[in-house]
Parts: C-alpha cells; structure tokens; sequence
C-alpha cells in the first residue's frame, strides 16, 4: 500500500489523524498478507473487522471473504475507505461503536487493529460470541497480559479468565514501520481460537471457571451452583441442585459478586472447587 497516495487522500478530504485516539494505519503489505494469512478466510466466511479505518486491510479481506462488516468510528474517513474499496461489493461499512456493533453481528472471522484502549472490553465481548478465529494486532504490552503465567508480574485475573475460553497464540512482532503514522508502542499479531468440549474434559477446572463467568450477573453462590451443574453434564453425570449448594456451602464465606472476587479468591476458589468435586 503506497504511503504517499494515502496521504494524499487524506489531505485531499481534509483529514487529519490523531494518535492520541490510536488512529494508525496498516499499510506495510507484508504484514497485511501475514493477517490474511493467520485468519485463514475462507470464501464462504463472514468477517467482521474491527478499526477499519480507510480501508486498506478492508480491502484484502473482502477479496477472500463472502462478506466484511468493517466497524469504524471516525466518520471521517468514510470518504477515503469507499475510495480504496470501491470495486468491491461485499463491503459493509458501519460507522460507529464496534463493541455495540458486536453484540447483534453473527461471523465466522474476526480481524482487528485494536486501540489500545478497548482491548480488554473486546476480549471480554468474544467470550459471549461464538466464531472460529480471531487475529488481532495488539499493543505488545496487552499482549503480555494475556500470555502471562501464575506467578510473573503482568499475571491477572484478565488474564485467568481469558486463557479459560481461548487458545491464544503469538504470531508475529509488527514493525513500527508498518503503520502511519507510526506508533509508539510496539504491536504484535495474536490468533485467537475458542476451546472446545475435548479441550475442556482434560482441563475441568478451567471449564468451571468458564461456567462461573458466563453466569457472573447472579450471586455468586448461585454461579457457582449452575458451574457445578454445567460440569456434571461434562461428565455425563447429573448433579442435583441439592448436590451442588451442598458443595458450594462446603466453600464457605464467598463474596457476594463476581465483580468482588480479586485473583487469589479466584485461584483459591478453583483449588477448593477441584478438591470437592475430581
């Protein structure tokens, strides 16, 4: 993607990026192949993208995809991005909030150049969504948060919690380079892959902890005894309602809300929860 031709657009519509917002734009090809490469798109898939910006990665997605429901703030650059995308027809733009966007879109891919600011609220939006693959190009600090293990530093409850829903792998270290303007933070590529019920019958516990937090706006008590139910499906053994306030009442003094449950009542919880129930 030439450099100089996109800065001609945008002075050409009058607009000027702001960093300050996370406005920086992928034009390096290499690493817009390497994305299209890592989501492995297939002709029948719907993708949804995430920070589309003027559309240059718009456009390669589209040309793989069935369709693209690219999501972009900055109504700004709808001018630019129907100008690179114009010889496509399966382009859906939508300019507005991508994390309300989400919450009513069905896809099968999603690809993101996500700000900084949002990466958290995103993560915790895929958890409720069902999709085959993510490729996100994140800052490398955020990054660390989700490949961080018990015991290091950038190790958090965020951190727990997404490992117990997805597969997460690091793919690629993004050049400053490959963005305009050029950022000052270093970007990495990141695939995201949901786990499955084979992945979760070796791995009970991190089933349980999904199960807990896909039912968080209850008590928690009243979580954790539909976990406990949800996992003796998983079994293929029933556990009764009774049965399992008999073991959450074995747990003893619990808080009232997810919300409230800091990393080491998170971990403590998980242990006291195996012991009781493998």
């Amino acid at each position: 993607m030439d450099k100089n031709h996109i800065v001609h657009l945008l002075e050409n519509h009058g607009i000027e990026l702001k960093p300050e917002l996370d406005q920086h734009f992928m034009l390096d090809d290499v690493m817009i192949e390497k994305i299209i490469e890592t989501a492995e798109i297939g002709k029948n898939d719907t993708v949804f993208e995430i920070g589309s910006g003027i559309g240059t990665l718009t456009k390669e997605i589209a040309k793989k995809s069935k369709k693209v429901i690219a999501v972009e703030f900055d109504k700004r650059f709808e001018p630019v991005a129907y100008e690179i995308t114009k010889d496509l027809k399966n382009i859906e733009f939508v300019w507005g909030n991508a994390l309300k966007e989400i919450e009513h879109r069905d896809f099968d891919v999603l690809i993101s150049n996500t700000p900084y600011s949002i990466c958290e609220a995103l993560m915790q939006r895929l958890i409720y969504k069902k999709f085959r693959s993510a490729v996100l190009s994140v800052p490398k600090k955020f990054s660390e948060i989700l490949f961080a293990k018990k015991g290091y530093k950038r190790y958090s409850k965020l951190s727990l919690i997404v490992n117990a829903f997805f597969k997460i792998e690091l793919k690629y270290s993004i050049p400053k380079n490959a963005f305009y303007p050029i950022p000052k933070m270093k970007s990495v590529i990141i695939k995201i892959t949901p786990l499955n019920m084979g992945y979760y019958k070796k791995h009970k516990e991190k089933y349980i902890l999904t199960q807990i937090f896909l039912h968080k706006k209850r008590k928690l008590k009243n979580a954790i005894r539909e976990a406990i139910i949800s996992f003796g499906e998983l079994e293929n053994r029933k556990i009764t309602k009774r049965q399992a306030k008999g073991i959450v009442k074995n747990l003893g003094n619990i808080p009232e809300r997810f919300e409230r449950l800091k990393l080491e009542d998170f971990e403590s919880l998980i242990y006291k929860l195996k012991r009781s129930m493998f």
